[in-house]
């Protein structure tokens, strides 16, 4: 943080509802990435704290983190941190802290107390599912478009297939090129849209007082909610069992759709295999041309689950095939 003590009082009392202080402490919040530095901020000796977020311009999804907050929070009443500052000269924003314990770090415990965080999680999302593509008042990401959903697969040949197969090349690229692979992300692309999440996985769902909120939603834009859920349910951070995935899903379903079962299921496998082609992508992405080799530990749980996935939806036949573990090399 490149600011004094003395600057930081000043700006904390600018902002903040505060009261008086004799002194401040700065903790580095990790996990923020994406041109973003978090800082916890202590008040002494009240105990107040807050989350100062700064941002650099290099993604243009950061500058839309305030609009989207007062968004979210605002007109579609989501569980995200309140705002209680936005210094837009130096890209500062004072946030509500919410604490320290995401899903993430519950996951071990037992089902019966993890369970109804997971129901809370898909009722919290379905306040971004429930509105239907229009004109908002904040700038999104670019939307899922046939195209969009054409890189994802892309992105998953260049950085994963390519890699790990030991097929020929050509064999692997005519996969890719496979009127299968064509279809199914025109077929998405053709489906009406809601608000998705994009990233919403359990690292991004924070539990604080009782209650699921959602972090990190800059890249909101315009989807398929079944990809938020597959992202959710199928996570390779945490393995909640098919079992309770499936019950997970049925919460959903009953609760918030008005579509049959057999529709709602059948969406939700497709785009379950676009957000694992994805993940699988960037993991390789990631741990082999960016040196983030710990990306390369969750290649081993995301493919199984691919697998998984391909078989239950009937999808793509030729790459069940090409993913069987005598064609795969995993080291």
């Amino acid at each position: 943080m490149n600011l004094d003590q003395a600057e930081l009082a000043t700006l904390a009392r600018d902002y903040l509802p505060i009261g008086d202080f004799e002194s401040i402490q700065t903790t580095p919040v990790t996990g923020g990435g994406s041109g973003r530095t978090f800082h916890r901020v202590h008040f002494r000796p009240q105990g107040k704290t807050f989350i100062l977020m700064q941002y650099d311009l290099d993604r243009p999804d950061n500058q839309r983190f305030v609009p989207v907050t007062r968004y979210l929070r605002e007109e579609l009443d989501v569980a995200v941190p309140a705002l209680f500052g936005f210094d837009k000269e130096r890209r500062m924003v004072w946030l509500e802290d919410l604490g320290e314990i995401d899903l993430w770090s519950q996951r071990d415990q037992p089902w019966g107390l993890l369970e109804p965080l997971y129901q809370q999680t898909l009722d919290e999302v379905w306040k971004l599912h429930a509105v239907k593509e229009h004109e908002i008042p904040c700038a999104l990401e670019p939307a899922f478009t046939e195209g969009l959903y054409r890189w994802e697969q892309e992105y998953f040949y260049e950085h994963f297939l390519s890699h790990q197969s030991r097929m020929k090349p050509r064999l692997i690229e005519a996969l890719y090129e496979s009127k299968d692979w064509k279809d199914m992300a025109a077929e998405l692309a053709a489906l009406p849209r809601t608000l998705v999440h994009r990233d919403f996985q359990s690292r991004n769902v924070m539990i604080y007082r009782g209650k699921a909120h959602l972090i990190d939603y800059q890249g909101l834009r315009w989807g398929r909610p079944e990809y938020d859920l597959a992202s959710i349910l199928l996570d390779p951070y945490v393995e909640i069992g098919p079992d309770h995935r499936g019950a997970l899903l049925r919460h959903y379903h009953q609760r918030h759709r008005e579509d049959s079962w057999e529709t709602f299921l059948g969406l939700y496998w497709k785009c379950a295999a676009q957000r694992l082609m994805q993940a699988l992508g960037a993991y390789g992405n990631l741990g082999r041309n960016l040196g983030m080799k710990e990306f390369l530990d969750s290649i081993p749980i995301a493919l199984p689950r691919l697998r998984f996935v391909l078989q239950q939806g009937n999808l793509l036949p030729e790459l069940q095939d090409a993913l069987q573990e005598d064609k795969l090399t995993l080291n």
